[in-house]
């Protein structure tokens, strides 16, 4: 059934059809996220007891998947800025 829906908002070619169905889709969504209260919640990290080694360990945890989301990112740029420093020495060249 959803799998049907998400295909009537990227093949639909008509606009109207596309804005209701993605107003059925927000309507659904937020009508689930305060039928069950408890999804809102905030985790231990920000909710819990500071001292105890559930929220330190969180806390660590965190900090790792930063540093790896911030590894990524500078991958990514680093070799935007390398092709693009190849880029304009080949057009030196070709000049």
């Amino acid at each position: 059934m959803f799998i049907r829906w998400v295909g009537y908002i990227w093949l639909a070619h008509n606009s109207k059809i596309q804005g209701s169905v993605m107003n059925f889709l927000k309507i659904f969504f937020l009508i689930i996220i305060f039928s069950i209260p408890k999804i809102g919640f905030a985790c231990a990290t920000c909710y819990g007891a500071p001292d105890a080694p559930a929220t330190q360990g969180l806390n660590y945890a965190i900090f790792v998947l930063l540093g790896c989301i911030v590894a990524v990112l500078m991958g990514v740029v680093f070799t935007i800025i390398s092709l693009r420093n190849r880029a304009k020495a080949c057009v030196f060249l070709v000049d």
